[in-house]
C-alpha cells in the first residue's frame, strides 16, 4: 500500500508515518499544497497513492480544500470512483459541518477524530480492503 500522510504537526506526522510504514511505502506532507504536489507527481510517475490520511486543520491550504483539489484532479484525469484514491480525514473537529463536508463534498472514505487509536485505523483500512481484517496496528 502506498500512503500519503498530510499533517502539519511534526509529532503526529512522524507517528503516522511510522505506523503506516508497516503496511507499505509512505510519503508525508506538512500542508495541502505539498500534498497536491506529491499527489500529482505520483500520477505522473504512474504510481498513484492507494491512501491519503489528511488532517483538516492546516495552515496555507486546509484538508477540506486539498481534498476538493485532489478530487478535481482525478476528475480531470477521467478516473472513475473505483480508481480514485481512498482518503481518511483525521481531525480534532467533531462538528457535523466538517464531517458532512468531508464525506459529501470531498468524497472521503473515513473520518477519524484525534486522538486516533491504531485499532480504529486498521478497522477502516480493512473495511476499505487495503489490509487484511485480522491485521493489527
Amino acid at each position: 500500500m502506498k500512503t500519503l500522510i498530510v499533517e502539519d504537526d511534526n509529532m503526529n506526522r512522524e507517528l503516522l508515518v511510522e505506523f503506516f510504514s508497516e503496511y507499505g511505502t509512505v510519503q508525508s506532507a506538512e500542508n495541502g499544497f505539498k500534498a497536491l504536489d506529491l499527489f500529482q507527481d505520483a500520477h505522473l510517475q504512474d504510481a498513484p497513492f492507494d491512501l491519503i490520511c489528511m488532517d483538516i486543520m492546516m495552515p496555507d491550504l486546509d484538508g477540506q480544500e486539498a481534498l476538493k483539489e485532489i478530487r478535481e484532479l482525478e476528475t480531470d484525469k477521467g478516473l472513475d470512483s473505483k480508481d480514485i484514491v481512498k482518503v481518511l480525514m483525521m481531525t480534532g473537529l467533531t462538528d457535523r459541518e466538517n464531517v458532512t463536508t468531508a464525506y459529501v463534498d470531498g468524497g472521503c472514505h473515513g473520518y477519524l477524530t484525534k486522538p486516533v487509536a491504531t485499532k480504529d485505523i486498521v478497522a477502516l483500512l480493512a473495511r476499505l480492503g487495503l489490509v487484511e481484517a485480522t491485521e493489527e496496528g
